[in-house]
């Protein structure tokens, strides 16, 4: 197998650790480092200290829900304009406005072909 080798940090925030686990082995495959967090808190600690290229994070957390955790990530310095991608289980448009006016980039529903 031939790694690709990308400079490019993802932080991937979700409380299953196995979609965590999956997400974090396609993306090192494909050759990006990637930062796992397993919470809205560990995503804020972790975005302050690594300063990630891309964040994608699921809305349905137990100990800040996805929203909240976008809408400080959105006023910290270090991740005040990185890319935020929400990926969640919960599709209804109503669900998607709820993210797109959080704050994040892009919402994709669980779900989801690995490509996508």
């Amino acid at each position: 197998m031939d790694l690709k080798i990308n400079t490019h940090r993802i932080m991937i925030v979700d409380d299953d650790t196995n979609l965590l686990n999956m997400l974090e082995i396609i993306l090192k495959r494909d050759g990006y480092s990637v930062l796992p967090a397993d919470g809205g808190f560990k995503a804020l600690q972790l975005a302050a200290e690594e300063k990630p290229d891309l964040i994608i994070i699921d809305m349905m957390m137990p100990d800040l829900d996805g929203i909240d955790t976008v809408h400080q990530l959105r006023t910290m310095p270090a991740t005040r304009h990185t890319p935020i991608n929400m990926l969640s289980a919960l599709g209804t448009p109503k669900d998607k406005i709820r993210g797109l006016e959080a704050g994040v980039d892009d919402y994709v529903a669980k779900p989801t072909d690995p490509k996508e």
